[in-house]
């Protein structure tokens, strides 16, 4: 025979009134990463509503019937995206807007300097970093 204390009925109770809320389920779908006036689309099934925090950072419409949401990177900064799916299921992006792109930026300057040996472009964050060093004077004179 086992003994229910006041505090374990408690606890019972409330485990029991956890159990029968609806489930409002949330999950995590990562971050979105744009440049002002940059636009991409998300693929989301059974879209019911969406949202946005900061409407002066970035914009989102329901397009393609649907099932497609198109963001619109609108003015440098971060924000929220919430989209509620028919199933009652939650999911909240994070929207990052920088002025420009860093790995454009990275693919201009590739471009430019060619495929030189012992340059390496690096991305970090929000910042480029061209690294490593010239084996030849032609390789100096194209990095300057």
């Amino acid at each position: 025979m086992t003994i229910c204390t006041p505090a374990r009925r408690l606890l019972l109770a409330a485990v029991s009134c956890l159990l029968a809320l609806p489930a409002f389920a949330q999950s995590e779908g990562g971050t979105i990463t744009l440049a002002v006036g940059e636009q991409k689309i998300l693929q989301v099934l059974n879209i019911a509503r969406v949202a946005i925090g900061e409407p002066d950072v970035a914009d989102v419409k329901q397009v393609g019937g649907g099932n497609e949401l198109l963001i619109t990177g609108v003015g440098e900064g971060r924000t929220s995206l919430l989209v509620w799916q028919t199933n009652e299921r939650r999911i909240s992006y994070v929207v990052v807007v920088r002025k420009w792109n860093p790995k454009e930026v990275q693919a201009e300057i590739r471009a430019l300097l060619g495929d030189r040996e012992g340059i390496q472009i690096r991305v970090v964050g929000d910042r480029l970093y061209l690294d490593g060093e010239t084996l030849t004077i032609d390789d100096y004179e194209r990095v300057q």
